[in-house]
């Protein structure tokens, strides 16, 4: 793909995206907390379930290019929302841009799509095949393939000035495309998992967001889901 498809000049309202892991809180807990901080935390939005299918190469070279730390970088995937299998009605395209500490989201919406529980990545990419997508978008498409399933119930606030989003994230569940889809196949069945927060805000809003990270009481981490979805899959720890 040419490097001006991925110019960060073309992401919407590109923003810092602050990462933290819960691991000795409950869902409750980290609502309950954030609902009670000075920023002034609320509900915006109904909770709801996230689907995502990633791509990456053969070689898997989104994963290792993240892993080594490489500041400017992107990840491909294909999301929606509410059921994770069948008929899925409003699909989008995104590539996920980090560019150093800032990054964004280009966003092509799709057409609908059945998504099969049983071979979700070969339904995938015989959906990809025949969609008609901006000449560089498809030509990078055809160097990648479905590499991780994952989804996760998430729910959404914002703070009482409207500067600082944060979304909450628990239940998160990773499937091979290649594998079905049903619940003996999540590649995190039976384990504890953290509860993951992202807090999300545009570069000029720095200073103030300092305080609010100082003041929670969970970890700040670099977690990505398709990182630890592909090392749960290879068997690593995270």
């Amino acid at each position: 793909m040419t490097s001006s498809f991925f110019k960060l000049d073309d992401l919407p309202a590109a923003r810092y995206e602050r990462k933290f892991l819960a691991r000795d809180f409950s869902l409750e807990e980290v609502l309950s907390i954030l609902r009670m901080h000075f920023a002034g935390f609320y509900r915006v939005y109904p909770a709801r379930w996230v689907n995502s299918i990633y791509l990456d190469t053969s070689g898997l070279r989104h994963y290792h290019v993240h892993v080594s730390g490489v500041p400017n970088r992107y990840k491909v995937r294909v999301r929606w929302y509410g059921d994770l299998c069948g008929g899925i009605q409003a699909p989008r395209l995104e590539f996920k841009v980090k560019r150093g500490l800032v990054g964004g989201k280009i966003v092509q919406p799709l057409e609908p799509f059945d998504f099969e529980e049983s071979a979700p990545g070969e339904s995938l990419a015989r959906y990809l095949e025949k969609t008609a997508l901006p000449e560089t978008a498809a030509d990078y498409l055809k160097t990648l393939s479905p590499t991780l399933v994952n989804r996760y119930w998430r729910h959404y606030l914002l703070s009482a000035d409207g500067r600082f989003r944060v979304t909450v994230d628990t239940g998160l569940e990773f499937y091979k495309p290649d594998r079905s889809c049903s619940g003996i196949f999540n590649l995190n069945r039976g384990l504890s998992l953290p509860v993951i927060i992202e807090l999300k805000y545009l570069p000029v809003h720095e200073p103030e967001a300092q305080e609010i990270t100082n003041s929670l009481p969970f970890r700040l981490t670099r977690c990505s889901k398709y990182i630890m979805g592909i090392d749960r899959q290879y068997g690593y720890d995270y």
